[in-house]
């Protein structure tokens, strides 16, 4: 019997989250931000996988 391994298709985010999230770095007092520290000044809750992806991105 062949185990398949199924691959769940990530969805991308979109222009506004990238945006949001750009602003959030931005507007950061200090020149390093961590992870959490973006997430808790993003007006809305990003998920942990797409902001990961979104800072890939950005970097």
């Amino acid at each position: 019997m062949k185990t398949m391994m199924v691959q769940r298709a990530m969805p991308s985010p979109t222009l506004n989250t990238v945006l949001m999230v750009e602003n959030a770095i931005r507007s950061a007092k200090g020149s390093v931000i961590t992870v959490p520290e973006i997430k808790r000044s993003l007006p809305k809750q990003v998920n942990h996988y797409t902001l990961m992806r979104i800072l890939e991105y950005l970097e």
